[in-house]
């Protein structure tokens, strides 16, 4: 989701003009369906079974790397997503509509 944000903003700077952007995020918006059609909650779940599993066989955990990023500033950039989202939700019907 951070990717499809980033990509929307450069989207946005990179277009020449406004039918750009429109055709440009739904192209974003399609890639990102697709990707959430194919990678669901069930995978996720089957990829955890498959180390826990190989980690009871070899009797010990699978080791994680720890990102180098704090918590504190993921957690802030996801809510700043969220709530773009919402702006951009509410308010982008009404440009679009302004821009015809």
């Amino acid at each position: 989701m951070v990717w499809a944000s980033v990509g929307a903003v450069v989207l946005t700077f990179l277009a020449q003009a406004p039918i750009d952007i429109v055709l440009n995020s739904l192209a974003l918006f399609f890639l990102v369906e697709v990707d959430n059609a194919i990678v669901d909650d069930v995978d996720f779940r089957d990829a955890k079974a498959v180390l826990d599993e190989s980690a009871a066989r070899d009797g010990a955990a699978p080791r994680l790397r720890r990102s180098p990023i704090n918590g504190k500033v993921v957690m802030r950039v996801q809510t700043a997503i969220r709530i773009s989202r919402y702006i951009v939700g509410f308010l982008g019907p009404a440009w679009i509509s302004i821009c015809k």
